[in-house]
């Protein structure tokens, strides 16, 4: 498009492209370096980052933690791929019910998991990387982008850009 090829990186939101757009699908199995080559295939992909959390053993799924380990490793095989943690905090919440009935308790306990620091560490990473000069162009994969339409980030030098697009529930 442009006549040049711009060095990319990927940054990935590794727990919400799994649950909002591979768990149900024949691509669990991404080939994310594959994925950024087919999207952008005028440019040079440097690196992809990976941020996720290793998940714990549930209850009612125990090999879910295995499948995840084997995905990672994969994904370690791929040129320029780096993963980034951040960790899962398990408890129970108290909940409303949807629909109360009288003389019944209105509240039940569920068990609750939460992923905490991935969003942070994708965000520290960008900013670093271009202020390091790492890329030209930063594509973000991630469930929800918090820059306002048509305003881009420019990370340490002219004509550096991170694009950010939204996945679609």
């Amino acid at each position: 498009m442009w006549g040049w090829e711009l060095v990319t990186n990927l940054y990935v939101d590794g727990f919400n492209l799994y649950y909002r757009a591979l768990k149900d699908s024949p691509f669990r199995w991404l080939d994310l370096r594959k994925l950024a080559e087919t999207l952008f295939p005028q440019d040079s992909i440097n690196r992809v980052c990976y941020f996720t959390a290793r998940l714990n053993a549930r209850p009612g799924n125990p090999s879910q933690r295995q499948r995840q380990q084997a995905y990672l490793r994969a994904l370690a095989t791929l040129p320029g791929f780096d993963a980034y943690y951040g960790v899962f905090r398990s408890g129970v919440k108290r909940r409303p019910l949807a629909e109360p009935m009288a003389g019944l308790p209105t509240y039940v306990l569920v068990r609750d998991s939460e992923e905490k620091g991935s969003d942070v560490n994708l965000a520290t990473r960008l900013l670093v990387d271009g202020f390091n000069r790492e890329y030209e162009q930063a594509v973000c994969l991630v469930e929800r982008c918090r820059l306002r339409r048509g305003h881009a980030v420019r990370a340490g030098r002219p004509g550096t850009t991170c694009h950010a697009r939204q996945s679609r529930p």
